[in-house]
């Protein structure tokens, strides 16, 4: 059954079947070389977009409060008149 399937635990089932003869330290440190070569480095080649995502929200932000800054100056720099609106809270607290 551990044969057909290209999962990493039937494979590291079959490993640890295969090699059943070793003693239990030697079985351990053969699932354990396994393991970290076919899962653990599988799944940081699949993390290294999600890190690449999260370091650069940041950047994605600022891109965003720029484009307003740039957007509000352009205003100010062509001599609209801009007129501010008071909010409720504001004009019922007076």
């Amino acid at each position: 059954m551990c044969q057909a399937e290209e999962r990493a635990l039937p494979q590291l089932a079959l490993a640890a079947i295969e090699n059943r003869e070793l003693n239990e330290p030697q079985l351990r440190q053969l699932v354990a070389e396994l393991m970290q070569r076919k899962i653990f480095a599988d799944l940081e080649s699949r993390l290294s977009w999600v890190a690449t995502v999260i370091k650069s929200g940041p950047l994605l932000g600022l891109f965003g409060t720029v484009l307003g800054m740039m957007a509000a100056f352009g205003r100010i720099g062509s001599g609209e008149k801009i007129k501010a609106n008071k909010s409720p809270s504001t004009s019922a607290s007076r």
